[in-house]
């Protein structure tokens, strides 16, 4: 697979849940185009915009590659100039989105992982651990039911541990990973697994937010 294939496949997989996809530019698989403006004119592959209105900014990798896929740093790049208002983003009716979350997505996403081969890295429900029984951030929906090792790697330490966390404390733009509730095992509706500050306390948590 390439990332042809997975634009392609991440592009149907969210049209066929009711989501509005837009493109960074011209294409084949029929998205309108999304453009931006500001000091940076650096953008992702994708935006999504769920049913309800929730918009995500999509970095898409093919999954295969697992050199490239540890490469976060466009991800970064565009998290800290769109909460550093150096870009904005509009259609093409010049109406400007307000982006909730920067996540990677890759062919893989409509799975529950990134990674094209995958080894499950824990099944949180059925744990015997005492320390995840009395975990509340599962127990509140926190984190999906499951996860896989290498997913689980990239976005702990890879992207969250690289945000700069005190800069972008009073911002409510999140950033993670596209997923999906496949890891809930459910269907493999669009979600995102996410860390954002907390609108009131300015505290970073992670969310996994799986009813978009």
């Amino acid at each position: 697979m390439n990332e042809t294939d997975a634009l392609s496949r991440l592009s149907q997989w969210l049209k066929s849940y009711g989501w509005i996809v837009l493109q960074d530019k011209e294409n084949k698989n029929n998205n309108n185009i999304f453009h931006v403006t500001g000091e940076s004119t650096k953008k992702p592959d994708l935006i999504g915009i769920s049913p309800r209105g929730y918009t995500i900014a999509i970095e898409v990798k093919s999954g295969d590659d697992g050199k490239s896929l540890g490469n976060y740093s466009k991800l970064m790049t565009y998290f800290e100039n769109y909460n550093e208002n150096k870009t904005f983003y509009k259609n093409s009716e010049n109406y400007f989105f307000i982006i909730n979350d920067f996540v990677i997505g890759t062919y893989y996403s409509p799975e529950g992982h990134l990674k094209d081969i995958e080894q499950l890295h824990i099944e949180h429900e059925n744990s015997h651990r005492l320390w995840m029984k009395n975990n509340l951030s599962f127990w509140n929906e926190l984190i999906p039911t499951k996860e896989y090792e290498t997913t689980c790697t990239l976005i702990r330490r890879g992207i969250w541990d690289h945000i700069d966390r005190k800069k972008y404390k009073t911002r409510t733009t999140g950033i993670g990973a596209l997923l999906s509730t496949a890891l809930d095992d459910k269907l493999d509706y669009p979600a995102v697994f996410v860390m954002k500050p907390n609108y009131n306390t300015y505290k970073w948590r992670h969310l996994w937010l799986n009813q978009l």
